[in-house]
């Protein structure tokens, strides 16, 4: 049997359960920013693009099949993926039921910064594991980290701006467009980031496919 006849199935399942899972998270951004306005009420929009970014997250968690696991199927990664799907489907499902009413204001502000540490944590556990587990080859196995570091880095210089603005005795309009600029850099960047994980996910699974050229003798 010739290593590429052995090879040929293993990758071909990769490349399936990494272009779905890829073609998922970009499907999912571009629907709620350009599809749903012709498609959908406004309202089933975030429920849709949640539950097809947690399947895709499931997906690269597990696999297709047994095979395409991002984590190597390792226990601490392939929960963490997991529990980063679940969180999202919770988190959408809660904050729909809480509303926004001006007396839930104060407790609405806390549960936000629970939920986003709490979806922080689990996504820098999912990012380790997924850069050692090998799976993914280098670099673009901190792909995730990299999506991850930059949201960070905009979330936490909002929350000092916001903290700033907080603290000065009358309006600061500098600090104010820069709190503006800075939300709207993190709304691109949650845009941004599935697509570009997503075009990254089907590229490696169409590479991982392409047959190898060493030939060994038949058995």
């Amino acid at each position: 049997m010739t290593e590429t006849q052995s090879s040929v199935r293993p990758a071909t399942d990769v490349r399936r359960a990494w272009t779905i899972g890829g073609s998922l998270l970009i499907a999912a951004t571009l629907f709620s920013l350009a599809w749903w306005p012709v498609l959908l009420p406004g309202e089933a929009v975030g429920p849709i693009s949640t539950a097809a970014h947690a399947l895709a997250l499931l997906i690269f968690a597990f696999g297709l099949g047994g095979t395409g696991s991002v984590t190597a199927r390792r226990p601490l990664g392939t929960a963490a993926l997991a529990a980063f799907a679940v969180l999202l489907v919770a988190s959408q499902v809660f904050w729909r039921t809480l509303g926004t009413g001006n007396d839930l204001a104060g407790l609405w502000m806390e549960l936000r910064l629970v939920d986003s540490f709490v979806q922080f944590v689990v996504a820098a556990i999912a990012v380790i594991q997924i850069a050692r587990a090998g799976v993914v080859p280098r670099p673009w196995s901190w792909a995730p980290g990299w999506v991850l570091a930059a949201l960070a880095a905009v979330w936490l210089l909002s929350q000092l701006i916001l903290v700033n603005i907080g603290a000065g005795r009358g309006p600061n309009p500098d600090a104010q467009t820069i709190a503006l600029m800075l939300s709207s850099l993190d709304a691109l960047l949650r845009a941004v980031g599935p697509v570009f994980l997503g075009v990254v996910a089907i590229v490696l699974g169409d590479r991982s496919a392409r047959p190898t050229h060493t030939v060994m003798p038949e058995s």
